[in-house]
């Protein structure tokens, strides 16, 4: 099946799901050279998961997470700032992927799906587009 272009976007704890799901070695036949853009919302990431379950969510920088780096081009997390859960994701310095930290103001946890500005900044940074031209542009 020709895929052209993989959208993956996750809350809370899904974006663990997510990152150790594009990180799966086992996984390299469903990836054949697509760009992948992460959308992580509310994600407990670095600040719980790293920190407190480093042998399952050790540092960017090691091997466990390199074919998430080889798959996604594009990741894009946005938090609000009295999320008691998922906040701002440590950058992770690798590679050349498009990383950018988007704060949303306040809301707490819940709700990211139906925000208004959520969408404002999905559609800010052309996560939908099909312009091959506007793809997933992180500025």
């Amino acid at each position: 099946q020709d895929i052209e272009r993989l959208i993956v976007i996750a809350h809370s704890q899904g974006t663990g799901i997510a990152a150790d799901e594009l990180a799966d070695p086992a996984l390299e036949p469903l990836f054949q050279n697509q760009p992948v853009t992460l959308v992580t919302m509310g994600s407990p990431l670095s600040h719980l998961y790293q920190h407190y379950f480093p042998s399952q969510y050790p540092s960017w920088q090691a091997a466990h997470w390199d074919k998430l780096f080889e798959r996604v081009s594009t990741w894009i997390n946005l938090y609000r700032r009295d999320d008691y859960v998922g906040t701002q994701i440590t950058c992770p310095k690798r590679s050349d992927v498009n990383f950018k930290n988007h704060a949303l103001g306040l809301g707490g946890h819940l709700g990211y799906w139906r925000d208004d500005a959520a969408i404002a900044a999905l559609l800010h940074y052309n996560v939908f587009s099909t312009n091959e031209a506007d793809e997933a542009i992180v500025p």
